[in-house]
């Protein structure tokens, strides 16, 4: 079970739907049964804007300078002779995800798991990998980047 409260002087507090549903669910159990009580601090989940860094900034330009660079799958696999196969977005994001993991609880996430922190800790770790390994600068998202289109 999974219960999102505020603490307040040292107290975890809930709503009354919230407690009670603790209730119930604790409730259930034998006397002699272990439980386990995690507290941790509540991160949002990434941004409608985080995902449009990553997919309308950093895969854009990247995808974009592949193409005009003559780049194929075989570049990114380091394979000797060219596949003849345009890297996708979707590969692309994969291959992010093998050379650019974000972990939490020992556990690799992907973007649909990660929360605000950890989207902007990949959002970098990929911008830092294609410079250093493509030599492809990705510039930090602007705010008002959708005025600036117009």
């Amino acid at each position: 079970m999974k219960f999102t409260g505020r603490a307040k002087d040292g107290i975890f507090l809930l709503s009354e739907e919230m407690k009670e549903q603790r209730k119930r669910f604790l409730s259930s159990f034998k006397p002699t049964d272990m439980i386990e009580e995690t507290l941790t601090k509540y991160r949002q989940s990434k941004t409608n804007r985080q995902l449009g860094a990553w997919f309308g900034l950093f895969s854009k330009i990247v995808l974009e300078v592949f193409n005009d660079r003559g780049y194929d799958t075989s570049y990114i696999f380091k394979l000797s002779d060219p596949t003849g196969i345009e890297i996708s977005p979707d590969l692309l994001k994969d291959y992010m995800y093998a050379m650019c993991p974000v972990f939490r609880d020992e556990k690799r996430l992907t973007m649909r798991d990660m929360n605000t922190l950890e989207m902007a800790d990949f959002f970098d770790k990929c911008r830092n990998f294609a410079a250093s390994q493509w030599s492809i600068y990705v510039p930090e998202p602007q705010k008002n980047w959708k005025e600036l289109k117009k």
